[in-house]
């Protein structure tokens, strides 16, 4: 089974890959494309996943993985992911707060996404 595995923004690749090979049988062969500080140019395109059986994304990642399966007619499996980042009604405000804590203290903001990714 060739799975790709497209992680969420603020999940580094050694994590993701600790956390997916310890849920799937030996033997499958994974392609990692984590997003976490990659810019949009380095994702996985269409052609990229085109010969793979499944496609895996947590997070972020579940949502891109989700847009490139209907391009290709690949299964998907999102983890830790919804069909938006945030509820619309929400987005902007969530994301302008967002943005000024990550500008104050970059570190502290990521610890409390990935809280919030735990959290649900």
């Amino acid at each position: 089974m060739k799975v790709g595995v497209i992680g969420g923004w603020a999940v580094p690749r050694c994590q993701l890959e600790f956390w997916v090979r310890a849920a799937v049988p030996t033997g499958w062969e994974l392609s990692f494309w984590p997003l976490d500080g990659a810019e949009p140019g380095f994702w996985p395109t269409p052609d990229a996943v085109s010969q793979l059986d499944l496609l895996l994304g947590w997070s972020l990642g579940g949502q891109y993985a989700v847009r490139l399966a209907e391009d290709v007619g690949l299964p998907v499996i999102t983890v830790a992911s919804g069909p938006r980042f945030a509820p619309d009604a929400k987005r902007q405000a969530w994301l302008d707060a967002f943005t000024k804590d990550f500008e104050k203290d970059a570190a502290r903001a990521l610890k409390r996404f990935a809280m919030m990714i735990a959290h649900g």
